[in-house]
């Protein structure tokens, strides 16, 4: 297993399971986002068989399935441009958010029988 040196906690840490503290000092170390620091991106060619509903014809290959759609003029793209616009999340909905996923992780299902919908969200 390979390890690194990291100048922020000045531990070493496995360089597949980086640790997210240790990221987020990073980030906080060099005043950017981990979005802006170089890491290499790599995007593998192969990929599960993907029908494409141009030609309608499977592919395996990711460079073979874009040739089919670049290689038409009459087709546009959407969807893989990056996100400018970030929202702000309210901490009390982030709260709110975590505390059902922590009820529904331990178990917890609603008695939809007993729940009314009001038109203004669930009222008991």
């Amino acid at each position: 297993m390979r390890q690194r040196y990291c100048r922020i906690c000045k531990g070493w840490h496995p360089t597949d399971e980086w640790p997210r503290e240790c990221i987020e000092h990073y980030e906080a170390y060099l005043g950017k986002k981990r979005s802006d620091i170089g890491f290499p991106a790599v995007r593998r060619d192969h990929m599960d068989d993907l029908w494409h509903p141009l030609d309608g014809n499977t592919y395996t290959s990711r460079s073979d399935y874009d040739a089919v759609t670049k290689g038409r003029p009459d087709v546009v793209e959407i969807g893989n441009e990056r996100q400018h616009i970030t929202v702000p999340v309210d901490d009390t909905v982030k709260d709110d958010v975590l505390e059902a996923m922590s009820m529904v992780n331990q178990g917890y299902k609603p008695n939809l029988s007993e729940a009314k919908l009001s038109g203004e969200g669930w009222v008991d």
